[in-house]
């Protein structure tokens, strides 16, 4: 004998209303407020188009369809890599340090590589930046 199946659950076909008039709202709004839409092809070609000589290899767009990109920041010289090294300091040496950070809004880092430049050591610029790794 065999085993009674499943009662299976009958599921409407196509989009729900309630969705289909939020996604109306939303083209609606998108409209008012100028919001671009992205446009696909209605099919993909099966070949190249063939361009005659006549006609210009560009066709003409409109300028609403242009965008405008924005350049990119040139990248400067990188900071040099960091090793971590232990040092023992008296207390009230510290305790200067971070209250010059605090007072300065700097990092204790930059306060003790400018005080290393001070000093004559060669500290590069782009080293007293804090980089975002570190943080």
């Amino acid at each position: 004998m065999k085993p009674t199946p499943l009662p299976t659950k009958k599921m409407a076909l196509g989009v729900d209303p309630d969705i289909m008039q939020t996604l109306a709202a939303v083209k609606e709004v998108a409209q008012e407020s100028n919001i671009p839409t992205v446009v696909h092809p209605k099919s993909v070609p099966s070949a190249p188009a063939v361009v005659s000589v006549a006609e210009p290899a560009t066709p003409a767009v409109a300028s609403q369809d242009i965008v405008q990109l924005t350049p990119r920041k040139a990248r400067g010289p990188k900071p040099a890599p960091v090793k971590r090294t232990s040092v023992d300091l008296p207390v009230y040496v510290i305790e200067q340090i971070r209250s010059m950070a605090f007072h300065n809004d700097k990092t204790k880092r930059r306060v003790i590589l400018e005080a290393l430049r001070a000093g004559g050591l060669t500290i590069k610029d782009v080293d007293l930046e804090e980089s975002t790794a570190d943080a």
